[in-house]
């Protein structure tokens, strides 16, 4: 299927982006092994007004948004979060238009060439960490098939990826689901999940896509939202389910690398027992239905996340010999996981089924940043939708609100490069921040959401961060939100290239969400719809 394209600039911006990108690999700098976070222990300021909420949660208050959130004390540092806007304090943002030499950038082939790989530089040297060269080589095949998948409305394809060359390398399991209806090539939406698609790919299904380390905390516990879980024992081998159940929900796949999760939730991601009103489901009968194939991976299959987990994977294996971790400049997990979206998309240009040129990467939480970096990194996803993605992902960092990057730093340490551990206490040391990291994206559309019980991941500081990257959408002769002004909950903007949506509920992509994410990825990759009945000729 020939579509014409929604980027006129996406052919000039990969010739003048890919070869940059290769060289920046060569020429980074040698790194110094990566900085632990700091041992020692800082009390906090007992006059902070949020000291007394600490690891509890603050209540509403007149200048907080939409109520409070969980108080964490970063001990390196003592900083106590934030939930009051008249505390937010002062900060100058770095300008992605201006470059390392300080001239201007006044052009998109300036953009193109110079100052994108600059920043790009800067990402992968102190925030997320460069993919080494030793990173392995992925091989894929197509393990399983069925032409009559979902109630016979989409074929399914159990796609591996084998990590490097040994017969008991780590895989990834890719589940891909086409709709039966629609001449091919389709665009794909492509989901990086915490958890993964069942075995028995015949029922129709809504899965869970919920960070199983966040959760609302109930007032008055002193659990914190977002704290990191124990990590989780290992799991028992994948059984085949007949549907999605609460317990599959909740369990890793095969192959899974220790992902910390919370409780079972069912197939909206409500958490048992835990709160929080309504969670998010992946409705991929939808998505089939507005014409897009769907696949999904979980992020585990890639690398783990934990503290004794997140060296199982893929970064484990591209230690060189003598080496026992990642230098303070190589790659972090998050690094890691996007790294595994671009190999997906590798096989992707290989099935004539799907239109490569038409992937739009979905993930929330910890994988809405990984889906910000990895658009950012490789520039043939067509489209990303980032769900709260927050601090060091979507939202301001040099903004004191909910979440920060002593947190970061502190609670997830393998997540990033070894070097985000000089900027603790020194945000703005930081030589970018997240309106660079959301300019790095154009020209190609980018959804970002957030959500009223969410404080935490500062929706307020992730509206800002995409205001604060209109001029170089504008520069390259794309739309901004159209907009300074933060929208009431419930109000899309989707009009632009940059697009914003704050929902009323939890941290979650919600159904509301779904629906904003499918009419602005409608409109950018225009698949095709058919109303023509089910048949196995369609495509099989």
């Amino acid at each position: 299927m020939n579509t014409p394209s929604r980027f006129p600039l996406l052919p000039v911006f990969l010739a003048l982006l890919v070869p940059n990108m290769d060289v920046l690999a060569a020429d980074a700098p040698a790194a110094s092994t990566p900085t632990a976070p700091a041992a020692s222990s800082v009390a906090g300021d007992p006059s902070n007004p949020f000291f007394q909420y600490i690891g509890g949660t603050a209540p509403n208050g007149p200048n907080t948004q939409n109520g409070g959130g969980a108080v964490r004390l970063a001990k390196a540092t003592g900083h106590i979060s934030n939930y009051d806007e008249t505390r937010v304090g002062n900060y100058t943002l770095p300008d992605p238009l201006v470059l390392a030499n300080g001239q201007p950038v006044k052009d998109a082939e300036t953009w193109f060439k110079v100052r994108r790989p600059e920043i790009v530089k800067l990402y992968e040297n102190e925030i997320y960490g460069k993919v080494p060269a030793t990173a392995p080589k992925v091989t894929f095949e197509v393990a399983a098939t069925n032409p009559d998948a979902l109630n016979g409305t989409a074929v399914y394809k159990q796609i591996i990826g084998h990590f490097g060359s040994e017969a008991d390398s780590p895989k990834m399991t890719v589940s891909m689901y086409l709709p039966k209806n629609v001449p091919g090539p389709v665009p794909l939406v492509l989901s990086i999940s915490f958890s993964a698609a069942p075995a028995n790919p015949s029922a129709a299904l809504t899965l869970t896509n919920v960070d199983p380390t966040v959760a609302p905390a109930p007032r008055g516990t002193g659990a914190p939202r977002g704290a990191a879980a124990a990590p989780a024992a290992a799991a028992p081998a994948a059984t085949t389910p007949a549907a999605v159940t609460a317990a599959d929900a909740s369990a890793p796949a095969a192959g899974g690398l220790g992902a910390t999760r919370g409780g079972p939730r069912g197939l909206l991601g409500a958490r048992a027992g835990g709160g929080g009103g309504p969670g998010a489901g992946e409705p991929i009968a939808d998505i089939l239905a507005h014409g897009f194939g769907y696949a999904i991976v979980q992020y585990t299959n890639i690398e783990g996340d934990s503290a004794t987990t997140n060296l199982n994977g893929v970064r484990k294996l591209a230690l060189a010999p003598g080496q026992t971790a990642p230098v303070a400049d190589e790659w972090g997990t998050i690094s890691a996981w996007a790294w595994g979206l671009s190999r997906i998309l590798d096989y992707l240009e290989t099935d004539k089924d799907v239109d490569a040129r038409r992937v739009a990467l979905v993930g929330h939480s910890r994988l809405g940043k990984t889906v910000l970096w990895a658009g950012a990194s490789d520039p043939r996803f067509a489209l990303v939708f980032s769900s709260q993605g927050g601090e060091l992902g979507s939202a301001l960092a040099r903004r004191d609100f909910g979440e920060t990057v002593d947190d970061m730093a502190q609670n997830f340490p393998w997540q990033f490069a070894g070097n985000l551990q000089k900027y603790p206490g020194h945000w703005n040391d930081m030589p970018v921040d997240t309106n660079m990291l959301i300019a790095l994206i154009a020209p190609r559309p980018l959804l970002i959401s957030g959500g009223t019980g969410d404080q935490w991941t500062d929706p307020h500081g992730e509206f800002l961060g995409e205001v604060a990257a209109a001029p170089v959408y504008q520069l390259v002769g794309k739309k901004d939100l159209g907009t300074t002004t933060w929208p009431a909950p419930e109000t899309p903007l989707i009009n632009g290239d940059l697009a914003y949506y704050y929902h009323t509920g939890p941290h979650a992509i919600t159904p509301a969400d779904w629906q904003v994410f499918l009419t602005f990825a409608t409109r950018e990759l225009k698949p095709t719809v058919s109303a023509a009945p089910a048949s196995s000729a369609a495509r099989q």
